[in-house]
């Protein structure tokens, strides 16, 4: 939800704006499947689909480029979560992402 809300928010969306609408819709959507991935809770993994989700239907749909999608491998906290899924995340450092 967190990525359809920044969408939102850096187009400067409303119920009235039909593209800027459907790029915030899109992100939320995009941002939905990815967490669908059937691991455990981990509240990092959402948050860095999340951003994944606005980075893309950002450049996709806008031409705007925020960088870099997060890296696979990159998790720096697995070690904080004691449910973390570990290699089954594309996040955790040793996983084949």
């Amino acid at each position: 939800m967190g990525a359809g809300v920044a969408v939102a928010l850096f187009l400067g969306s409303t119920p009235m704006k039909g593209p800027e609408r459907r790029s915030s819709h899109l992100a939320t959507i995009t941002a939905l499947e990815m967490v669908t991935d059937g691991l455990v809770r981990c509240c990092k993994r959402s948050s860095l689909y999340g951003i994944s989700a606005a980075i893309k239907v950002l450049r996709n749909n806008h031409d705007v480029d925020l960088g870099t999608e997060p890296a696979s491998n990159s998790c720096e906290n697995w070690e904080r979560n004691p449910d973390c899924a570990k290699g089954d995340c594309v996040f955790f450092p040793e996983s084949d992402g």
